[in-house]
């Protein structure tokens, strides 16, 4: 695929695209609404294990095209990145963090908008890469949004990654993102995709919905003395399971992404 700068003289004539960049190590799903230019705002938006990467492009990109804002979907292929939700493989040392800064480099590089700081989201699985992605490079996340994530790194020294972030190279400024958890009300099946370990479920409880809840108030302690600390927020969205398509179409989720694209274009 070619890559293409030049825009139009007017910014409100410059056409909306969509494209696929197919790299081993860096494939993406790219959404540019009509009239963007340097300054659109990014959102990131990570899939489950799943791998339903064209559904994320599919049902954000309406709410792309109303806010005003571009896509990235990234493409972790199940053969190169396995355990892509722990950032970095812990069985092949593979390093998918590496692979979304590549992303984010090609999109600036085929677009011309800027791709400093974005706005990271992720669901399910998706949902552990983003905040573990967050702690590790949180001076290219401007908010981060994990929704239904299966389970957690808290912010516990004492506790090894990725439980805990005692082996974890955390950012400096990590405790400055804005972290708002996105969870459904009726997410609280136990399916097969879930850590169900003795350990996870003691420290985080049996389901999505405890998970988040008691993630988000250890979150909130553990920033609560901290200077210059982001603020967290959790957001239940009523009569939704483990869903993205359902998630998605709520105004639960519209309302959290609206706040993080206030915070990166603030």
């Amino acid at each position: 695929m070619r890559h293409e700068r030049d825009w139009p003289v007017s910014e409100a004539l410059r056409p909306e695209r969509l494209f696929h960049h197919a790299a081993t190590a860096a494939s993406y799903f790219g959404f540019v609404p009509a009239g963007a230019g340097p300054a659109t705002p990014v959102v990131v938006s990570v899939h489950g294990i799943s791998r339903n990467s064209a559904e994320h492009l599919f049902r954000l990109s309406a709410l792309a095209r109303s806010g005003r804002f571009a896509l990235v979907v990234p493409v972790f292929d199940k053969a190169t990145y396995g355990q892509y939700q722990q950032v970095v493989d812990p069985r092949k040392a593979v390093r998918a963090d590496e692979s979304l800064l590549a992303m984010l480099k090609d999109f600036s590089g085929r677009t011309g908008i800027n791709t400093a700081r974005v706005v990271l989201t992720g669901f399910s699985g998706g949902g552990q890469f983003a905040h573990r992605f967050a702690m590790m490079h949180a001076d290219r996340v401007a908010a981060c949004l994990p929704c239904s994530a299966g389970w957690y790194s808290f912010p516990d020294a004492g506790l090894a990654f990725p439980a805990g972030i005692g082996t974890l190279p955390l950012h400096p400024q990590w405790d400055a993102v804005p972290i708002h958890v996105v969870v459904g009300g009726d997410d609280t099946r136990r399916d097969p995709s879930l850590n169900t370990t003795p350990a996870i479920d003691a420290q985080q409880g049996r389901h999505r919905l405890t998970r988040a809840r008691r993630w988000t108030r250890a979150l909130q302690q553990y920033r609560s003395d901290r200077a210059g600390a982001g603020g967290v927020h959790l957001t239940v969205a009523a009569d939704v399971g483990h869903d993205f398509a359902d998630l998605a179409a709520t105004e639960a989720f519209a309302s959290a992404l609206g706040d993080a694209l206030t915070t990166l274009q603030g």
